[in-house]
């Protein structure tokens, strides 16, 4: 049975590994938790950005949204704009719904109806979390608010302010912490049974967590499965990461901005701004990247650093004794801000799966099937961005659109192309709001739609079109400015006793 974990590796996969498991296990004396640190990758300009489930793994960590607004900078964010990706414009995704349903059938069923008559409003448009977007407002939902929209939201973290907090709590938890790099992995039985450091020192557990990124520097020594490179789906393998000043007032949606040589993710924080630029190192040499970004972010940049990573997954992230989590078990592409939700998915199915004997055959399986079902899927939502991108003129991209999408994507695409409707599977990350966004976003019109939206005559469906679209801006105009949310400005216009 384990008594003890020693989770191995750096930057949040293990600092945020090793806290939950302290505090959920070890807090409680039902095993010992151990922390071989490895030297940190992580810089001034690093940030995560995240995706709404991220407030889920704050409360694993024991941290308050308001600790992180107030101390480390943290800004919220809304969602994403697409600018330069699509033939038809700027399109939002956003942590929200669209429209409201009419007579129980989808809202993107009138919508595909109405843009086949010409209707010239892009689908986001009936979104209130794109309207607050488009004015830096923060969505706060009142009543009546609530019934037309699920607007949830994520943040912005400044990375080395993050991982210092979480750090400082593991180690006042009690949770042992060893210093790095490792010198061997020693083997036996095809079991790991201990670490030796550089410094000498040998560490020991029952259950090691590979928390080291894609090198996998403890499941490696296992066999198995090589790591699997994602790169023939995602070739855009080197970024460049700076900081720039903060932006006044403070957008609450990110900025995802594409040229000819890659895209610049734009990551508004409360004090500054995180800059990424995603390029294909073969297709770009350093001075054109330099000139691009500066002429994509069209402020001055400081502390710039070129980083290199290759998409890629671990197709079995546990074996024997090693379990791998976050970047180990899978690193994805840098659109939608996933990293933080591969580490908490792998977490809470090592939680939810932790052994409670001394043969654990069949959690290892349960782990293995459930966190590749969700990669899948993450995977297949991040592909569809570049395969259906509309810069055809762009030698880079055009060639995203001849990347090969997986059976599941291409049963996707074919439904929706159809009819407008989707297949979704087990084990969704993106649901079907995400989805509609992505494919009207894009460009993608319907062959067809359901037949029963004919039964609204088509002037009652402009009336209806046009209060969503007078109640989104109405509600909008009324939410507070994010500097305001974020308690960086006062909004005498605004008391909040509405929400």
């Amino acid at each position: 049975m384990v008594k003890s974990i020693c989770v191995v590796g750096r930057d949040a996969d293990a600092w945020i590994t090793a806290r939950v498991l302290q505090r959920f296990l070890g807090e409680n004396s039902l095993l010992t938790v151990q922390i071989v640190e490895l030297p940190s990758e992580v810089g001034p300009q690093d940030v995560y950005p995240s995706i709404p489930s991220v407030r889920g793994l704050h409360k694993l960590l024991g941290l308050s949204e308001s600790d992180l607004i107030a101390n480390l900078g943290v800004a919220n964010s809304i969602g994403n704009r697409f600018s330069g990706w699509s033939s038809d414009g700027d399109y939002y995704q956003v942590f929200d719904t669209h429209g409201l349903p009419i007579k129980d059938i989808d809202f993107v069923q009138y919508w595909i109806r109405g843009r086949k008559k010409g209707l010239q409003v892009p689908y986001h448009e009936f979104s209130l979390a794109v309207a607050a977007a488009k004015r830096n407002k923060f969505v706060l939902l009142n009543e009546q608010a609530s019934a037309f929209s699920h607007a949830s939201y994520s943040f912005n973290i400044p990375a080395l302010a993050y991982l210092k907090r979480i750090a400082s709590d593991t180690i006042a938890s009690g949770v042992k912490r060893y210093e790095g790099p490792i010198a061997k992995v020693e083997v036996e039985a095809g079991a790991i049974r201990h670490i030796l450091l550089e410094d000498g020192q040998t560490v020991t557990a029952d259950l090691f967590v590979d928390a080291c990124g894609p090198a996998g520097e403890l499941i490696s020594k296992l066999g198995g499965d090589a790591y699997e490179s994602l790169q023939d789906r995602f070739p855009l393998t080197a970024s460049v990461h700076a900081l720039a000043d903060k932006i006044t007032p403070i957008p609450s949606c990110n900025h995802c901005l594409a040229n000819e040589r890659g895209w610049l993710g734009v990551y508004p924080l409360a004090d500054k701004t995180a800059l990424r630029f995603n390029y294909n190192p073969q297709q770009s040499v350093p001075d054109q990247v330099a000139k691009t970004l500066q002429g994509l972010c069209a402020m001055p940049m400081r502390e710039g650093v070129v980083k290199n990573k290759v998409a890629g997954r671990r197709r079995s992230p546990w074996l024997k004794n090693c379990v791998a989590v976050g970047g180990s078990a899978a690193c994805l592409d840098d659109v939608n801000g996933v990293e933080l939700h591969v580490l908490h998915l792998t977490l809470s199915y090592l939680m939810a799966l932790f052994p409670v004997a001394d043969s654990y055959t069949a959690e290892q399986k349960k782990y293995i099937e459930k966190v590749n079902s969700h990669i899948d899927r993450i995977v297949d939502f991040q592909q569809a961005h570049y395969l259906l991108n509309g810069r055809d003129n762009d030698t880079l991209w055009h060639s995203f659109k001849s990347l090969s999408p997986s059976a599941h994507l291409q049963q996707k695409l074919n439904l929706f192309q159809a009819r407008g409707a989707l297949c979704m599977y087990e084990d969704e990350t993106f649901q079907e709001e995400d989805w509609y966004a992505l494919l009207c976003g894009n460009g993608l019109l319907p062959q067809s739609y359901d037949l029963q939206v004919n039964n609204l005559d088509e002037q009652e469906q402009i009336k209806e079109f046009q209060k969503m679209l007078s109640f989104v801006a109405r509600e909008a105009e009324q939410m507070p400015d994010l500097s305001v949310h974020l308690g960086l400005e006062n909004n005498d216009n605004y008391t909040g006793a509405m929400f």
